[in-house]
């Protein structure tokens, strides 16, 4: 967004064309690397004027907008975030790297990029919270929502929606047919008093191998 905020010739061109996509049915439009809450009012203005200007402000009926959750600053204000757009997307991947302050590929301390960190979990469950106390849908991306360990706990948490790759689906649809959604439940209450890493991996993997 902060790219897009500065090459106005080149991001206008993208709002024009998705102002007119919305007259084809429902649009949802995501923002990336939303920081700070003035960025999404600057993109909500820039909209309206473009669709005013094109003379299809009718068109904005048909849209959604969204926020990708995927740096620090932008967890901590979720619930000024929440009033200006209708969803959330948590970008896991980008969010733990800059969580932990550790490169995904950095081979010294890639221990440290991890899923199963007790923070990562903390981070979640509140913003799950907030999204549906302000009455918004939240859905995860990244490798954390193709785990097989997270489908029940995600549920628990009561995130419904999962973005990952066609072949993992398969595998965590058969998790969440398994009929053990309360477990999740159980599992969820565990890890989020878990101390360390070791024990949200522990927690979750005794439970797949007893199941």
């Amino acid at each position: 967004i902060r790219l897009c905020k500065k090459r106005l010739d080149v991001f206008i061109p993208q709002i024009r064309g998705l102002i007119r996509a919305a007259e084809a049915g429902n649009l949802n439009i995501l923002l990336p690397f939303i920081s700070n809450v003035h960025e999404v009012d600057d993109f909500k203005e820039l909209l309206f004027k473009e669709a005013v200007g094109m003379g299809l402000h009718k068109n904005l009926d048909n849209v959604k907008l969204g926020a990708m959750i995927e740096v620090p600053s932008a967890v901590f204000i979720a619930e000024q975030i929440a009033k200006e757009v209708d969803f959330f997307s948590v970008g896991t991947n980008d969010l733990i790297q800059y969580m932990m302050a550790v490169e995904r590929k950095d081979q010294f301390s890639s221990e440290y990029f991890s899923h199963f960190h007790p923070s990562v979990i903390r981070v979640l469950f509140n913003l799950a919270h907030i999204a549906k106390e302000k009455g918004r849908e939240i859905s995860i991306c990244g490798e954390m929502a193709a785990d097989r360990y997270f489908p029940l706990v995600f549920l628990a948490m009561g995130i419904s929606s999962l973005s990952m790759s066609p072949t993992s689906i398969p595998v965590v649809k058969k998790i969440i047919k398994s009929g053990y959604i309360h477990e999740g439940t159980t599992m969820l209450e565990k890890i989020l008093t878990a101390k360390k890493k070791s024990h949200v991996t522990k927690t979750l993997r005794d439970f797949m191998v007893e199941r």
